[in-house]
This record gives C-alpha cells, sequence and structure tokens, in this order.
C-alpha cells in the first residue's frame, strides 16, 4: 500500500540550500540599523513595534498575512492550517473592517506622530485578501547594502526582544535579497492597500468619528479593489482535519462532561453495564433531551452542500455524493417512515387528511437544506421570497401526533430531534438557535396561544435572513391555538390535523420508529435531490417572476426513493407542490363555512357577491373565522358579523355554494 499515494498533486517545495557560515548574539537594533528602506510581510505583529522600526527607516512598507493580528484572537488562530483552508471573501471582509478600524485608532492615538509618514507615503500597510500567510520576511536596504532577515519571529516586541524562543536567518548581499523579493512580490499581488485616508482623515476627526458602525462596508480595502475594477474568485476550498491543540483537549474535557451525563443502564445488582445497544440508546436520549438556555451553546450543527448534496455534522463527514448510504439501511428506513404514517388512517376524525398533512411536512423538512439557497437567489433577484417558507406550525387536535411526528422526520434526517419547550421559546432564542443548529431541524413544542401570539409573528414576518445554512424552524402549539392569522398563514407551512389517535390504538409504531429509524433514506435523498435543486436556482435566477416549485420536486424525489423500497405505497405519498400547501392552508375556512351553509342556513346571507355569516353574539368565533379568511376574501367584521367576497371565494379557493331549496330563496334577498 502506498502511503503517500496523494502526493502527486502536491506542489513542488522551494527549498533554500544554505551552508552555516557562523552564529552570534545580537539585539534586534543590530539586525535592523544601518539600512533605510523595509519591506516585510509578517503574520502577527504588536503596534508598539511596527513604532519603534518605523523610527529606523526612511521608507516602509509592511505586508500583513492575516487581518486578525490585532484582535484577541490571535493566540488561538496560531495553528491555523483549517481556518486558513476554509477562509472565504466574506471572512477577509470582516477581518479587514476590524482591522482598519483598529490601525486608525492606533495612529490617532500613542502613534499619532507617525500620521505625516502615512499621508505622504513613506509608511505603507497592506493585507492580504486571500488565506492567511505565516510568512516572516524582511527586505532591507541602505548604506549598509542588502540585507534579508527571516526565521520564526513576527514583528512584535515579544518575539525581537527575545522573550520567547526564536530563530533569525540573516543573508547579505543581492542575490539572497533578489531571490526573496520575489516571495515578497508575489504575496503583495495578493495584498490590498490599506488607503491613507482610512488610517489618518484628513480633517483630524477622533476615531469615534467613524460611527456606532465603525468603517463602512464600501471602504474596506478589499471592496476597494473590487470598485477599482479588480475581481476575486473566492474559491471554496475542502476544509482538512485540524491538527491536535489546546483547544482540542478543551473540546475533549467538554465531551467527557456530556458522556459522564449520561443515563446508562444498571443491573439488577446496580452495576452500570455497557453494551453497544444501552449505550446507543443512552446516546439518542441524551440528544432528543430538550434543549435548555445553559446548554445552548452545546447543540449540534449540520451543514449540506447545495452543489453535490454533501454534509457535515458537528464537523465530520455525514454524506457525501461519492458514497451513496447502503440500499438496505434506506429500504429499512422508508419502510419504517410509512408503517408509522398508515397509522394516521385509523385515527378518528380525518385520518386520511392528517396523514397527507403529515406527508406535506416530510417533503418540507426533507427539501428544508435547500430552502435558504432558494431564498437567497430570490431576495437577490427582487423575487418573493414566500415560496420557498422556512417556518412551519402543527395544529389542531390533542393526540393527533404532531409531536411524536416532528421528532421521527427531524430524527429521521441528521439522525437527532433538537427541541425546546414552549414556556422557554421565544424570537430570540429560536433566530440564536436556528444559527447554530444549520441544517438541523429546530422543534418548538407545546407553545400556548398566548406565547404564540407574542413570539410567532416577530419570529416569522420580519425575517429576512439570507444565510447559507439556518436552521428550518417547526412550532408544534397545543390544543388552545385553533387558528392560524393569515399573516403568518402565507409565510409558513400550515399543518391542520383534525384527527386523534383512539385509545384502543397502540403508539407501538411511532415508538418503534423513533427508536430505530436511521438517516440512510435522507442521504440518498440528498444525493439524488442536490442535482435538481441546482436546475431549479438557475430557473429561479434567470426567471425571478416565475418561481419553481421546491416542494414539488422535493416530495417527487422522495415519492420515487420510497417507491424503489416499498411496493404499496399509499396514495397520500404523491406529489404535492406549494399550491398544494396554500390549499391545505384555506381548507379550515372552506370546510367550517359549508358546515354553517348546511347546518345553520338563518345564520348566513348569501348574495351574488357576498357572503355574510352571523355569529349570533359570539365575538370570539367571529374573531376565530375572520382570522381564517386570508385577505383576499374578507371584506369586513362588524361586531359578531363577518363578510366574505363570495366571487373571491369561488375564483381563487373553488369554493362553490350548494343550490337548494332554502338557497334559492336567500339568493334573492
Amino acid at each position: 500500500m502506498d502511503l503517500f499515494s496523494d502526493t502527486a498533486s502536491a506542489k513542488a517545495l522551494d527549498v533554500f540550500e544554505v551552508s552555516l557560515i557562523g552564529r552570534a548574539s545580537r539585539n534586534w537594533e543590530d539586525l535592523f540599523t544601518g539600512f533605510e528602506t523595509f519591506r516585510g510581510i509578517t503574520y502577527s505583529s504588536s503596534l508598539s513595534a511596527l513604532v519603534q522600526l518605523a523610527d529606523r527607516f526612511t521608507d516602509m512598507e509592511i505586508t500583513f498575512g492575516s487581518e486578525r493580528i490585532l484582535s484577541r484572537e490571535h493566540a488561538a488562530l496560531e495553528s491555523v492550517g483549517a481556518a486558513a483552508e476554509g477562509y472565504r471573501f466574506a471572512d477577509a471582509v470582516a477581518d479587514q473592517k476590524a482591522f482598519t478600524e483598529a490601525l486608525a485608532r492606533h495612529f490617532s492615538g500613542p502613534a499619532r506622530a507617525l500620521l505625516p509618514r502615512i499621508v505622504d507615503g513613506t509608511l505603507r500597510f497592506r493585507v492580504l485578501r486571500k488565506a492567511p500567510s505565516h510568512e516572516k520576511l524582511y527586505l532591507l536596504a541602505g548604506r549598509n547594502g542588502l540585507r534579508v532577515i527571516t526565521g520564526s519571529a513576527n514583528l512584535s516586541l515579544r518575539a525581537l526582544e527575545g522573550r520567547q524562543q526564536e530563530m533569525f536567518f540573516c543573508f547579505d548581499g543581492p542575490e539572497a535579497h533578489d531571490a526573496f523579493a520575489a516571495y515578497y512580490a508575489r504575496d503583495a499581488e495578493e495584498a490590498a492597500p490599506i488607503d491613507a485616508d482610512l488610517i489618518a482623515p484628513c480633517d483630524d476627526r477622533p476615531p469615534e468619528a467613524l460611527g456606532p458602525q465603525g468603517l463602512s462596508i464600501e471602504k474596506v480595502p478589499c471592496v476597494r479593489l473590487l470598485q477599482a475594477g479588480a475581481a476575486i474568485i473566492d474559491e471554496r476550498r475542502a476544509v482538512p482535519t485540524p491538527p491536535i491543540t489546546g483547544e482540542a483537549l478543551r473540546e475533549a474535557a467538554r465531551t467527557g462532561a456530556t458522556m459522564r451525563a449520561l443515563a446508562l443502564e444498571q443491573n439488577r445488582a446496580g452495576k452500570t453495564v455497557v453494551t453497544a445497544r444501552s449505550f446507543v440508546r443512552a446516546w439518542r436520549a441524551h440528544a432528543a433531551r430538550p434543549i435548555e438556555a445553559r446548554d445552548a451553546d452545546e447543540v449540534p450543527r449540520a451543514e449540506v452542500d447545495i452543489e453535490t448534496g454533501a454534509a457535515i455534522f458537528d464537523g465530520r463527514p455525514f454524506n457525501s455524493h461519492e458514497d451513496t448510504p447502503d440500499a438496505g439501511e434506506a429500504s429499512t428506513d422508508a419502510h419504517l417512515i410509512i408503517d408509522y404514517m398508515r397509522g394516521f388512517e385509523s385515527f378518528y376524525g380525518d385520518g386520511i387528511g392528517a396523514a397527507r398533512q403529515y406527508w406535506a411536512l416530510l417533503a418540507w423538512l426533507y427539501a428544508s437544506p435547500f430552502v435558504p439557497a432558494m431564498r437567497r437567489v430570490a431576495v437577490l433577484h427582487d423575487a418573493s421570497p414566500l415560496a420557498y417558507p422556512l417556518y412551519a406550525v402543527t395544529y389542531g387536535r390533542s393526540d393527533g401526533g404532531k409531536t411524536m411526528f416532528s421528532r421521527v422526520a427531524a430524527r429521521s434526517m441528521f439522525g437527532v430531534d433538537k427541541l425546546i419547550r414552549g414556556q422557554h421559546m421565544t424570537a430570540n432564542v429560536a433566530l440564536g438557535l436556528r444559527e447554530k443548529l444549520g441544517a438541523i431541524p429546530l422543534i418548538c413544542d407545546d407553545v400556548n396561544r398566548d406565547r404564540f401570539t407574542r413570539q410567532v409573528p416577530d419570529l416569522v414576518k420580519f425575517d429576512q435572513d439570507v444565510a447559507e445554512h439556518v436552521a428550518p424552524v417547526l412550532i408544534s402549539t397545543n390544543r388552545d391555538v385553533n387558528v392560524i392569522p393569515p399573516e403568518l398563514r402565507k409565510r409558513m407551512v400550515v399543518c391542520h390535523i383534525d384527527a386523534a389517535r383512539p385509545k384502543a390504538i397502540s403508539d407501538a409504531s411511532a415508538r418503534k420508529a423513533l427508536a430505530q429509524v436511521g438517516t440512510a433514506l435522507f442521504r440518498r435523498f440528498l444525493t439524488r435531490f442536490a442535482p435538481e435543486a441546482a436546475r431549479l436556482r438557475e430557473a429561479l435566477a434567470a426567471d425571478p417572476l416565475s418561481p419553481p416549485d421546491l416542494i414539488l420536486a422535493a416530495s417527487s424525489t422522495l415519492a420515487e426513493e420510497l417507491a424503489e423500497s416499498v411496493d404499496d405505497l399509499p396514495a397520500f405519498t404523491r406529489p404535492i407542490g406549494i399550491g398544494d400547501l396554500d390549499a391545505m392552508k384555506d381548507r379550515p375556512l372552506l370546510e367550517m363555512l359549508g358546515e354553517l351553509i348546511e347546518q345553520n342556513p338563518d345564520r348566513v346571507t348569501i348574495t351574488p357577491t357576498e357572503i355574510t355569516v352571523s355569529f349570533a353574539g359570539d365575538h370570539h368565533g367571529a374573531s376565530r373565522f375572520e382570522k381564517l379568511a386570508p385577505a383576499q376574501a374578507l371584506k369586513k367584521r362588524f361586531a359578531d358579523t363577518v363578510t366574505l367576497d363570495r366571487l373571491a371565494l369561488e375564483a381563487e379557493y373553488g369554493f362553490t355554494v350548494p343550490r337548494r331549496g332554502w338557497l334559492s330563496r336567500l339568493v334573492g334577498r
């Protein structure tokens, strides 16, 4: 076996062959004295060292290998191998903004005497706009000739004054200077200049004058470079496994604390006996515990590459388009889910309708990793993002299986179901957890009417986030939430469960699905659906006024995946689109209106253009009916009377008024 089979694609290393002439002990001033010009690149630095060096040279240019050199995070970033590979243009913008602001503040204070040098161009700064560089290279020229200083030392007084172990290599003469100057020029081409006006404002404003938001984005060095006509290719690079570091040890300590919290089974003698099955059972129970404020920082995170369907869970590969999950495992998952969902058809009430609602919810959840990308394209092209909802709500009768189905569906995706209890649910908490979870669904369980009314509108109505990886939010309400307002319905997937499990029917199939379902079906779905999702994004960008149906495509793909494992798929697993979801949202209104016309005709007045319903003093019932009515159909409400637009009901929702003897008399009124 060739342990080095991947070296063929590696870049050749530049090796300088040198001979040791001697070794001496000097202070840093001796190394840098006798020269007029300085050009250097350093990964980290201290401004106090820069100030002392600047006094020694008439012309000085420094290229910073990292935008973060002035931050308190620097010590943690010394092991930057993995971070550098994942570095993106957005990271450079954020870091250069913070760096330039810090530089301006310093030169407005302790280093103010150097401002004239910055203005006349004899003191210049540049910052790399791509992945950080660890090079330490200093080129000197002047009356003492040419010198190159390299080694391990950054431009900090701690390094230069020998307060930490460093090595310095010194080369004198034009041959070495010219060779290393070529390397400096290479990095300088990848660096953005920090213009003098960003450090030394012409009107002598104090650093606070930058305003509460600091330097504007348009003035960040790498953004100015774009405005000058340059183009930067923002490459997505694979993140390698990071080396063992102090952070890894701290992470191991945190994981150890988590492991000690597991509730492992004990035998009759009271001793803990760990088997593979008992450990997995204990771990899944621990992972599924409701999220509390104290452990909000310990939630897992998943990210899906929307181009390939490859996924990462908690920093580890979860799915790869090159490694399709076993068809047998996917078949097991498919049978568990379908057998569980068939049980809804035996529920009291509209069990078949409940199964259809849950099927729509499952299709939306499986499509949810691709929803943020579709919303981003829609927003960038001034299209409506309403066709790509990030939120869903289940409401209706108690014991309708809302919480259990939410957990089974979420667990079938990434193997965990993350839930917060209704009494802890706020808009801010949900938004924060949504960012941390990535593609893992967030379940808000047993949300009562008061919390739903106060928190959910702020969460849903004003969400304009276009982040690449955000979690779908599934809100499961208790029985006192009996209507979803129109302004929320149009922004959410709404599932009204008008069914309840008979006491005689066991919940064994639901418990079995929760305990045994794996992730193979979902992983195969990701691989299969990613190319179709890419086509839909292109179609949306090409014609934003005709948004393609992501839910229809996802439900079709999921139905095909299930059909390969289950011979007799139930009828409710048919493809379902955004139009079907909209129809499901309006179904409670149409059913209630139909019942009123059939059972209480004396309370309904029908004209060719209007339908007026009187609730005979029941103002609460009138309010609930008003909230059921979409904006297109609601004309007005006065006290206990609600008036609907009959033409809109017929044209938009396909509602037809049955013509019977009593109705013929009513129409003439």
